[in-house]
């Protein structure tokens, strides 16, 4: 992926994490929230999160040119009228996210993060804490 991104000139900050050997794929994938959100303060400007194992064919502008606090994809790559909640489990694709820079997101991944830490008995991924705090903050997100 590196290389990929090089070769298109976007810029990037792919983070080699040391995994500790009594984690599963749980606390990988929680660990991710607390990721995004010092990634987010780490560089004061937009970020996007494209998971390591993309093949990146093309330059990821939709994600880089997002204006929004909040940029995903529907579950299952649905078009936002037929996208039926009831039929999947989780709102978003976790697999490529874009976070916009403000003192609002920063707040909702701050939110987010203590949901992780308060729940650290709950086996779940990222998109399921990512899920749990939109419907629990108490703020808004552009979309």
């Amino acid at each position: 992926m590196e290389k990929q991104l090089d070769e298109m000139g976007v810029d990037h900050d792919i983070s080699r994490v040391e995994i500790p050997e009594d984690w599963d794929w749980a606390d990988i994938c929680k660990s991710k929230i607390r990721f995004f959100r010092d990634m987010l303060i780490k560089h004061e400007r937009p970020i996007a999160w494209i998971d390591v194992d993309t093949d990146v064919l093309g330059r990821p502008d939709d994600l880089l040119r997002s204006t929004a606090d909040f940029t995903c994809y529907l579950r299952a790559f649905r078009y936002l009228v037929t996208f039926d909640p009831e039929q999947l489990p989780r709102l978003f694709v976790p697999s490529y996210l874009a976070f916009g820079y403000s003192e609002r997101t920063v707040d909702f991944l701050n939110f987010a993060v203590s949901l992780v830490e308060g729940m650290d008995d709950v086996r779940a991924t990222d998109d399921y804490f990512l899920q749990e705090a939109l419907t629990q903050w108490e703020g808004f997100l552009s979309f």
